[in-house]
């Protein structure tokens, strides 16, 4: 995910790390993410990646977007308890990655976790994450609070009622998000959707 135009975030699942010197000691790398920069004509990626959920296995999909400066949002599916979380990560000056905050936006299994970039204005920061459940297609909207990560003001709204095969989406600008979409038996269609304040 571009953070800007030389600089990413690359979001990932890693087999987990085992203390060499203690076996017991194992830190899960499921829900993980890296700094990568282009600096010249040479890619350098930062050797201290962030790993949200370092003690849980079962992490199945993931979702990555930009918020706003060198903030962007990883939304990812827990299987053990089968929820949708979503953490707002700020990257500082010397490219390390801190959790600004951690919420559970959903409880119930998705096959996918997906999120849209700005979807509203970099001048008003929000989230746009969507998933499945109850085979209807959930988007979940948050106001976002830069200073301090905090999401608030969540709302829900069910924008295809209908299973999806795959899903994919792009921020058009003035609050309007393209979906492309194929249901479960490979139609292809396309969506249009809008947010604007209340």
């Amino acid at each position: 995910k571009l953070l800007s135009p030389t600089t990413f975030v690359i979001g990932y699942r890693a087999a987990k790390a085992v203390d060499e010197m203690n076996p017991d000691i194992v830190h899960r790398q499921e829900a993980s993410a890296m700094y990568g920069e282009l600096v010249d004509t040479e890619l350098s990626f930062d050797p201290n990646p962030i790993d949200l959920e370092p003690e849980t296995t079962n992490i199945w999909d993931r979702g990555l977007s930009l918020l706003g400066p060198n903030t962007f949002g990883y939304a990812y599916e827990t299987g053990k308890d089968q929820a949708t979380h979503l953490a707002v990560v700020h990257v500082d000056a010397d490219h390390q990655m801190k959790v600004m905050s951690r919420t559970k936006l959903s409880e119930g299994f998705s096959p996918f976790v997906r999120m849209v970039d700005l979807p509203y204005s970099i001048d008003d920061p929000h989230t746009l994450t969507y998933f499945q459940r109850d085979k209807k297609n959930i988007a979940s909207i948050c106001a976002l609070n830069m200073t301090g990560g905090n999401l608030t003001d969540c709302e829900e709204t069910v924008w295809m009622d209908r299973e999806l095969s795959s899903v994919a989406s792009t921020s058009l600008g003035n609050g309007r998000t393209l979906f492309a979409f194929a249901d479960k038996d490979g139609i292809p269609y396309y969506h249009v959707i809008g947010l604007s304040q209340k």
